[in-house]
């Protein structure tokens, strides 16, 4: 038998640091840092990816979910930073515990998760959704949806929206198609 720490020997139990041996070792080290350090020796590298970006610009919410290896979490926080921090401490919180069940008593349901991806799936068939975390994730004023020609029976309304960004403006018609929403959306 081999001593080598190579990604691969490293195994719960092993001759590798802990989770609990790495958070004793390092108190000042970020979770990010804390959860990479461990990736790299476990050979899973965390990947982190927005999931969603909404609220206001002056008040921004921004989601992110961290995934090593088999493992998936979701942090959320008023800056992609504090985001990814929080994600990566659920992550840390549910490695320390070894146990896959315990991670609805965290908070981080792999239920939650099915939730928060179906709402990342809608935002992208969503144009209105898909812009508003655009212009938060830019930065920018958040979109003016204006309505200037509504015609057709009360059933069966059709509208043209001006959509103005920054700079940009974009002209729109229905045509009885529900991804143009009607305005009472934006209300």
């Amino acid at each position: 038998m081999s001593d080598e720490k190579t990604p691969a020997s490293c195994k719960r139990n092993s001759g590798c640091p802990s989770i609990e041996q790495m958070l004793a070792l390092n108190p000042g080290k970020t979770p990010i840092s804390l959860l990479q350090e461990y990736g790299t020796r476990i050979g899973k590298t965390p990947v982190y990816d927005l999931l969603k970006a909404e609220g206001q610009a002056h008040q921004p919410n921004f989601t992110f979910r961290v995934t090593v290896g088999d493992i998936s979490c979701t942090g959320q926080g008023p800056s992609k930073k504090a985001a990814k921090h929080k994600a990566a401490e659920a992550a840390l919180k549910l490695l320390k515990g070894g146990n896959m069940m315990e991670v609805s008593a965290d908070g981080i349901s792999t239920q939650s998760e099915a939730k928060v991806s179906n709402s990342v799936q809608q935002a992208e068939c969503n144009p209105v959704g898909a812009l508003q975390e655009l212009v938060v994730q830019k930065g920018w004023r958040l979109p003016e949806y204006t309505v200037t020609q509504e015609s057709g029976p009360a059933h069966r309304k059709e509208f043209t929206m001006t959509c103005r960004v920054e700079r940009f403006v974009e002209i729109g018609k229905n045509n009885g198609d529900p991804l143009l929403p009607s305005p009472p959306t934006f209300c």
